[in-house]
């Protein structure tokens, strides 16, 4: 089974480099109506910020964490619909 990548259109639609791209990949067609058709990435970057991303058929949604003390807190949401 080949993985698909993410083309150049979504990864300026989630605001990812091209190294932070290569970590994602895209969900076969046939698999979108199942009964979980929401994906999920989550991506550590270099200064120790998590981004949740959850992929869905008409949405993305990008959550920021950062470590205060010894706990992850949400600091920003951002939410993209219509896709």
């Amino acid at each position: 089974m080949k993985i698909w990548r993410l083309n150049k259109n979504m990864r300026y639609a989630l605001n990812l480099n091209k190294e932070d791209a290569e970590n994602l990949h895209i969900v076969f067609d046939r698999q979108i109506n199942l009964p979980q058709p929401v994906t999920r990435y989550n991506l550590r970057t270099k200064d120790g910020i998590i981004r949740k991303y959850t992929l869905g058929d008409n949405f993305i949604t990008v959550t920021y964490l950062k470590k205060i003390g010894s706990k992850y807190v949400k600091y920003f949401k951002n939410i993209m619909k219509n896709l």
